[in-house]
């Protein structure tokens, strides 16, 4: 299973946003979440869809290592879940603020790996 989560403006339309969406349809099980905050889990039903499903473990990838993506991470460990976070899959504005946030999700207990651990498992 995995969920696709885009960002969309609140204060006009971003039409390159709405053609990615469109091009990443979900496939069956899937869950397309349009997230208008920097975590994927506030205001919208992320928490309660994984549950339903029974997951335990996130595996976290994403633009803003430092924002979007750490965020993410931090509300997911307070939610029990176990995080997994993808460094070489993720970016950010500059390497320090990506160092820096892996370094302060990994204090957090996130696990920190690259995508060849994920595609071994």
């Amino acid at each position: 299973m995995s969920i696709l989560a885009i960002t969309r403006r609140r204060t006009h339309t971003d039409y390159r946003a709405a053609s990615l969406t469109i091009a990443f349809k979900p496939q069956k099980d899937e869950l397309l979440l349009q997230k208008s905050r920097s975590g994927a889990f506030i205001n919208t039903p992320l928490d309660g869809f994984l549950l339903e499903k029974g997951v335990e473990q996130v595996v976290i990838v994403g633009v803003l290592t430092h924002a979007c993506v750490e965020n993410t991470a931090r509300v997911a460990l307070d939610l029990g879940y176990t995080v997994f976070v993808v460094d070489d899959a993720c970016a950010t504005l500059d390497a320090s603020l990506h160092e820096n946030a892996l370094a302060a999700m990994q204090v957090l207990n996130a696990n920190i790996i690259c995508t060849d651990d994920i595609i071994a498992h």
